[in-house]
C-alpha cells in the first residue's frame, strides 16, 4: 500500500510513521478506500490544509483526517513535495499537533 501512496504523491521517498502498516491493516476495506481517496484529493488540491504557526515548521503544510478511530496526517513543504504520511491513534495525533504548534496542552491544572 505504501508504494501506491508514494505514486499518488509522486515521491518514492515519502516517510511513513512506524505504526502506519499496523493501523492501515486494522482498517476495514471501505475505510481504506476512503483514506486512499482522501490522499488523491489532497494531491489534486481539493482539500484545505492547516497552516503551521511554529517558526521551525512554518514552511510545512499539514492535512489531517479522522478515519474511524484513527487519525491520518500528510505533511507537505509549501510549494514543494509531500514528505510525510502518518496514520495512528489519537495520542500520537495529539503529540504531532503539539509538535507543530496547533494544539495547546490539554492538561488541567
Amino acid at each position: 500500500m505504501k508504494s501506491k501512496i508514494c505514486i499518488i504523491f509522486d515521491n518514492k521517498n515519502l516517510i511513513f510513521n512506524k505504526e502506519f502498516d499496523h493501523y492501515f491493516n486494522s482498517l476495514k476495506q471501505d475505510m481504506k478506500d476512503k483514506l486512499m481517496l482522501w490522499y488523491k484529493e489532497i494531491k489534486s488540491e481539493n482539500i484545505p490544509h492547516i497552516p503551521i504557526a511554529t517558526k521551525k515548521y512554518r514552511s510545512f503544510i499539514l492535512f489531517i483526517n479522522k478515519i474511524a478511530d484513527k487519525r491520518a496526517m500528510v505533511i507537505r513543504i509549501k510549494n514543494s513535495e509531500y514528505i510525510e504520511v502518518h496514520l495512528s491513534d489519537h495520542k500520537y495525533y495529539d503529540e504531532q499537533r503539539k509538535r507543530f504548534g496547533i494544539k495547546k496542552c490539554s492538561k488541567k491544572y
